[in-house]
């Protein structure tokens, strides 16, 4: 590459603004420590993966006692592709935020892509949208000071929609085989993507169920069963009974500064009310219309996505006992690439 198409690069404000959003998060990698407890646990798996230690039955001794959370002192609550990917950043780089940076950045990556060659949108407006996640106080935060490991799940779910919209069904297969191996939130997506998936392509072919859903089994399984079947007991309860189990939290309260814990969660309200909190089976009859309508509207991609949009949103403000606001990492891009978009013709000639 000569030194006109590389200054050319450097300028391209979408280069710039992937540019800015790794400087600002390497910045507070080198400046501040971490202040959640899922930092410590994932930096501890990570470094004990390497030698070939399973996370869901190691003793974890280097917590901060102060980070806790209450309940987790020995719980690795995390999915195995959030160590296994950790582990690579931790060895050869010494902290794992170095790979939630990679990840943030792949996520905008696909907003822009999916914005620019599959809505027919302007660079600009491409580049302003992946610039709104990428350079959110929110998502700079999470990656560069606290350490929220849940970008990893949604990087590789948006690669997955990125090759959907490619019509690349085996990588999308694959990407969300692997988002699923990383992140119990993507699996709330699993029943609008695989009706999607089981529907005819638009040539009456059955490519994208012969290809799409057995990728994303096989990525899937081939990280999650050497940890299920090390320690079957030791991870469902780790990754799925944990978390049912979890007491419901005040609205809000301060852990230590600034690493407060807001929680707005239905039962968080409806305590806060001083009303009686729903039970499990209470929440899911709640549940079942909003999955019934995002199946049936499952139709094509975007109103999969639109469908799925709705439907998380809704899932993760009814289900959890706990909203952690980190859940919001879900349906943001979701947000980004499906909804803002839709700007009548004449907004676009005037932008």
């Amino acid at each position: 590459m000569d030194a006109r198409r590389l200054g050319s690069l450097i300028r391209d404000p979408f280069v710039l603004t992937l540019i800015l959003g790794a400087a600002l998060r390497i910045v507070l990698i080198l400046l501040v420590a971490p202040i959640t407890d899922g930092y410590y646990f994932t930096t501890e798996s990570a470094r004990h993966l390497l030698n070939f230690v399973n996370p869901y039955t190691h003793t974890f001794t280097d917590i901060p006692a102060n980070l806790i959370t209450k309940g987790s002192e020995q719980a690795f609550a995390y999915l195995p592709l959030v160590a296994v990917y950790s582990t690579v950043f931790q060895l050869l780089l010494g902290d794992i935020r170095y790979g939630l940076t990679v990840a943030d950045l792949l996520v905008a990556y696909s907003i822009h892509h999916i914005i620019l060659n599959n809505r027919g949108q302007s660079p600009r407006r491409a580049t302003l949208l992946s610039a709104t996640y990428l350079l959110s106080p929110l998502t700079v935060l999470w990656t560069g000071w606290t350490g929220v490991n849940t970008v990893i799940g949604i990087a590789f779910l948006m690669l997955s929609f990125t090759f959907l919209y490619e019509d690349r069904q085996k990588w999308a297969g694959a990407t969300f085989g692997l988002s699923l191996a990383a992140l119990q939130l993507s699996w709330i997506l699993v029943p609008t993507l695989f009706v999607y998936g089981l529907r005819r392509d638009r040539d009456g072919s059955r490519d994208r169920a012969r290809q799409f859903i057995p990728y994303a089994g096989v990525a899937c399984a081939v990280v999650m069963l050497p940890f299920l079947v090390s320690s079957p007991r030791d991870m469902i309860s780790d990754v799925l009974l944990f978390h049912l189990a979890r007491d419901t939290t005040p609205m809000f309260k301060m852990v230590t500064f600034p690493n407060a814990e807001i929680n707005i969660s239905l039962n968080a309200i409806l305590n806060t009310l001083h009303v009686a909190t729903l039970p499990l089976y209470a929440k899911m009859i709640i549940l079942a219309p909003a999955l019934v309508l995002a199946l049936r509207h499952s139709t094509t991609l975007e109103n999969t996505i639109r469908g799925s949009l709705v439907f998380s949103t809704i899932f993760l403000f009814v289900l959890p006992n706990n909203f952690l606001i980190n859940y919001l990492l879900l349906p943001i891009p979701l947000l980004l690439i499906v909804l803002l978009p839709r700007i009548p013709a004449r907004a676009q000639q005037k932008a």
